[in-house]
């Protein structure tokens, strides 16, 4: 359609509108929404004529494959990260590129966040505000614990936008971390050693030992606090992956916990100190098991002293010396009643249970029954004092009491016409030690009373306030408390093992006095941090059969001691005295990282490399099949060199040396002269075979690749003239192909291979049936940069082609163009317009000439509504999109007057002529 630009503009205007803010996507629907819009103005000249000459084109039914509100995506490639194997405490920096495929979105939260074994360990929240399609976000961070990393982002983590699809909003990597502690691995924590001497073994740094300063230091103490080390071991001469230190017990004592923890100093700084690992001696533990010990089990968990439990994994307990009991505690009773204050509640406060009596609400008398032993609320009951049976009630709640009962009673606002507390209730009351219960005789005047006692009270033990009101609506609020000591119900002990390679069993030894038990619930961790219940509420102490959990699926397991009382059955708390736990550790299987050795360091891109790489197994049981897998960071992604598996078992204390010979082609960036290729080293195992620490399966080693410096370029015409893509074409157009290269090579015939044009799909050889083919020339130019040139002159048919220019230079780095065309054989225009339109001063006519050569003459000729021709605007034109200006004068060279004019295009050309005509408005 036409219109005057300011009409124009507003339609526009309103069909962008119902997109964006209406969601419509019907294309018929959007013209109709815009014209509605505008038709309370057709009585306006520009309005009224734009809305009669605008026109749809297409089905008004097709519909506009968008989304009606933002749709966010990132893919697992939108990322990018500083240092893909970080060193522990070293910065840094990752950059996501997340984007929003629908609507405009005010703003949008993202988390990032980083995993450890599969469970958030920082996390930090951002927001794109204005996000319209393509966002930068970084985040930066150091990890200052070894372990098992992956990062994670999540786009609209608060589901601000509920109806965008999120299945596409999260992406998630491994962060694999070199280690740079002296990590403890042997003994496993909290194990018993049945010898008189303990092997330490602790993982070493992953630093390059030939040119750091490097070294390890293990202390063990019978103090928690290692104030007096009765071991302080220290190596400044370390070699491989792991430092083993022998040690004799200097006290076989089965009382006593040792503690031990291991640390590194790296060129003068340190590391940190690890976390604290204890052991017990205990030769005689096997008697303390129904089992014997079996000679597959390697580990025996032993948790009985004080000092081997972590303050924070036990709760509502305390350590008599032999094991852990419940805690008691004191726990307020407060009563406070104010009779008929308005403006004040009277309330019961039991524990951290507060009940209140305020406006109308629980009137007349209330009565709480709380457990002595606990201080749970077992009832509270409210007697309106209403009627004459009121009082009966009142001593029927009284007689369900008995010695294990606290009575608490206050009265609340006034009952106007109430009836009286009975005397059978006044000496029930008495019998729970109250002095006080003759005077509460009325409920619809200010009375306030307040009790607490429990059947067989003397005075001393009681608490109880009365208050009569007398005249002048002045009354006093009465107030009784007592802090009684109460026993917690429920105490745990939380005990965390793994990973494992084959769990076992497990028993636990306690005490359990009447209306008591130690239950336990066990957990399984998955391989992604996840718990899974397992079995809950195990009473049997004896012989827990663990051999049916699959390590492969849970690799950690979480148990959880249940100390508990039942208040109505029991009066005294059972107690926990140790845990005997036997399950098999896995293997550990590691790198090291510094015995790469290389064929050569440096080597011309092309070159052949050879690189081997030795991996141990220094963990608890053989590694069965482990696979060793290459890989190049190249400048253009991933390559993986090499991938083998080895059914072999890798025996503890044993090792492998894996090599790889790879070609250097290809790897190099094609930009540098000189490049470094990060060559990684990746061991792992298969059948679901379980490893003990999984963050240092990685080595690495880099290699320098010469070649040359910059890659190829290609340029391509057609008759001379650059084209878009769709364009059309002659038929039978001369294409030039020119292939550049900075490199001084010299190029020759031979370099055809290298260099080739595609038309739809298939190669255009030079050579045909041993002639040379008549459509296509290579010409070996070699003038500086230009290499070569490739002319190729085809008879093309009519409809759309691909042509497709291949260029690879010496160095196997290439360039690519790819152009789709299109022939016709018709001798038609499509697409005539001016623009601008209204013009002002000047104006260009452009138009699609479908030909399958260029026309003979073209001309544009301008009329006035009334027929006379006023210029005539001579120009070449050309097969594909034409552009003619015109200055807006006639043939006198006066420019013309404001006004409606049509205008005629004629071509001419092989014995045919088009013409097509179109209409103009000028606007001063």
């Amino acid at each position: 359609g036409w219109s005057f630009s300011g009409a124009g503009n507003q339609i526009n205007k309103y069909i962008l509108q119902g997109l964006s803010q209406d969601t419509i996507r019907r294309l018929g629907s959007l013209v109709k929404y815009a014209n509605n819009i505008m038709l309370v103005d057709s009585s306006n000249f520009q309005v009224r004529n734009m809305i009669n000459c605008y026109n749809l084109q297409g089905d008004p039914a097709s519909k506009l494959l968008l989304p009606v509100g933002p749709e966010f995506y990132i893919g697992q490639t939108d990322y990018r990260i500083s240092n893909q194997y970080p060193l522990v405490g070293e910065a840094v920096t990752w950059k996501i590129f997340p984007k929003n495929y629908g609507l405009y979105a005010k703003s949008c939260l993202v988390r990032f966040e980083i995993l450890k074994n599969g469970g958030t360990y920082r996390s930090k929240d951002t927001t794109i505000t204005d996000f319209k399609y393509y966002d930068t976000l970084s985040y930066s961070f150091s990890i200052d614990t070894i372990g098992n990393y992956s990062l994670k982002a999540t786009l609209d983590y608060d589901n601000q936008y509920p109806n965008e699809d999120p299945s596409n909003n999260v992406i998630t990597l491994p962060l694999p971390l070199r280690n740079i502690s002296y990590t403890p691995l042997k003994p496993i924590n909290n194990s018993i050693i049945i010898t008189d001497s303990v092997e330490f073994v602790g993982l070493n740094p992953q630093v390059d030992l030939r040119t750091n300063s490097v070294k390890v230091i293990l202390e063990v103490d019978t103090n928690r606090f290692f104030s007096s080390p009765v071991l302080n071991y220290s190596n400044s001469n370390i070699s491989g992956v792991a430092t083993k230190v022998r040690y004799r017990i200097p006290v076989l004592d089965s009382n006593l916990v040792y503690y031990w923890r291991t640390n590194s100093i790296i060129n003068g700084d340190s590391a940190g100190w690890s976390e604290t690992e204890k052991f017990v001696y205990n030769p005689l533990v096997a008697v303390v098991s129904s089992r014997s010990i079996n000679s597959d089990s390697i580990v025996t968990l032993y948790p009985k002293l004080f000092g081997q439990f972590n303050p924070n994994t036990v709760s509502g307990l305390y350590y008599t010396g032999t094991g852990f009991k419940l805690i008691s505690a004191t726990g307020p009773l407060e009563v406070k009643s104010y009779g008929s204050n308005g403006s004040e509640a009277s309330y019961f406060i039991i524990k951290q249970y507060a009940s209140y009596a305020d406006g109308g609400e629980n009137t007349g008398m209330n009565v709480a029954k709380v457990r002595k032993l606990t201080g749970s609320v077992v009832e509270i009951r409210n007697f309106r004092m209403s009627t004459s049976t009121s009082s009966d009630s009142v001593l029927n709640f009284l007689n369900t009491f008995d010695t294990t009962h606290f009575v608490m009673i206050m009265i609340a606002t006034n009952v106007p016409g109430s009836d009286s507390l009975r005397q059978n209730a006044k000496n029930r009351i008495k019998q729970f030690g109250s002095l006080l219960a003759d005077s509460v005789t009325r409920f619809d005047q200010f009375d306030s009373y307040a009790f607490i006692g429990y059947l067989g009270a003397q005075p001393q033990d009681i608490s109880e306030q009365f208050h009569r009101f007398t005249s002048n609506f002045i009354w006093t609020p009465s107030f009784a408390n007592k802090t009684p000591v109460f026993l917690n119900t429920l105490g745990t002990i939380d005990f965390s093992i793994g990973p494992a390679h084959r769990w076992k069993y497990f028993e636990w030894n306690r005490i359990l006095p009447p209306g008591s038990s130690v239950n336990f619930d066990v957990t399984g961790i998955n391989v992604f941090g996840t718990p899974v219940p397992l079995f809950t509420n195990i009473s049997t102490n004896n012989f827990t059969s663990l051999d049916t959990v699959n390590s492969s699926i849970f690799p950690d397991l979480k148990l959880r001691a249940k100390i508990e009382i039942d208040s109505l059955a029991g009066l005294t708390s059972p107690e926990f005295r140790s845990l005997y736990f036997k399950y098999t550790p896995p293997a550990e299987i590691i790198p090291d990282n510094y015995s790469f050795i290389r064929s050569d360091s440096v080597v011309n891109e092309g070159a052949v490399v050879t690189i081997n790489a030795r991996n141990y197994n220094i963990g608890f049981v053989p590694a069965q099949t482990v696979v060793y897998k290459w890989s190049a960071v190249a400048y253009n992604g991933l390559v993986v060199l090499r991938s083998d598996t080895i059914t072999t078992p890798l025996q503890p204390d044993s090792s492998y040396l894996s090599t790889v010979t790879f070609n250097t082609q290809g790897l190099r960036n094609p930009q540098t002269t000189l490049d470094t290729l990060d060559i990684n080293f990746e061991v792992s195992m298969l059948n679901n075979q379980n490893d003990y620490y999984p963050f240092n399966n990685f080595a690495f080693t880099k290699i320098v690749i010469a070649g040359d410096s910059t890659g190829p370029s290609i340029d391509v015409t057609y008759d001379g003239n650059k084209i878009l893509d769709g364009d059309i074409i002659r038929a039978k157009p001369e294409i030039l192909f020119r292939f550049y290269d900075d490199s001084k090579l010299e190029y020759s015939i031979a370099d055809t291979t290298g260099i080739f044009i595609k038309l739809d799909g298939k190669r255009i050889y030079y050579n045909f049936a041993g002639q040379l083919n008549p459509e296509i020339t290579f010409t070996a130019v070699n003038d500086g940069s230009l290499k070569t040139s490739v002319l190729y002159k085809p008879e093309l048919t009519a409809g759309s082609h691909q042509l497709q220019y291949i260029g690879t230079d010496m160095d196997g780095n290439k360039d690519t163009l790819m152009n789709n065309i299109y022939i016709s054989y018709d001798f038609a225009v499509r697409n005539l317009f001016n623009y601008p339109n209204p013009m002002q001063g000047e104006t260009y006519f452009t138009f699609d000439l479908f030909a399958p050569d260029s026309p003979q003459s073209c001309v544009i000729k301008i009329f006035t509504v009334a027929g006379r021709l006023i210029k005539d605007v001579n120009s070449p034109a050309h097969v594909g999109f034409n552009q003619i200006y015109w200055d807006g004068k006639d043939n006198d060279g006066e420019t013309i007057a404001n006004g409606i004019y049509l205008y005629k295009l004629i071509l001419e050309g092989n014995g045919k002529t088009e013409t097509s005509i179109q209409k103009l408005a000028v606007l001063k």
